[in-house]
């Protein structure tokens, strides 16, 4: 089983088990589905979404955004060129007057 396979296994066994507590609760407090709207079921929800956004959350940035990546490295190593080209220019400017 991959991690992929595991975090969605997990992921699947976290959602199973909210939906039971929560359906739970509702059996223990006879809360009919008529009477249901009232409650502000908005906590419940949202714990549900951070858990699903935090076993979703297993993929680092630089892993699913490979093109931001090399885009990245190919500013990085022109401007260590371009600096590189300076710092050269320069010093063959200070050594071609040192000798005059």
């Amino acid at each position: 089983m991959s991690a992929e396979e595991h975090d969605r296994a997990k992921l699947h066994q976290v959602e199973g088990s909210l939906v039971e507590s929560s359906e739970q609760c509702r059996l223990e407090a006879k809360i009919t589905p008529a009477t249901m709207a009232a409650l502000d079921m908005s906590l419940v929800a949202r714990g549900q979404a951070e858990v699903v956004h935090l076993m979703k959350r297993k993929k680092n940035w630089a892993a699913r955004e490979p093109g931001v990546i090399l885009v990245f490295c190919i500013i990085g190593t022109l401007a260590i060129l371009l600096t590189g080209l300076f710092v050269q220019k320069k010093l063959q400017a200070r050594k071609a007057a040192r000798e005059t």
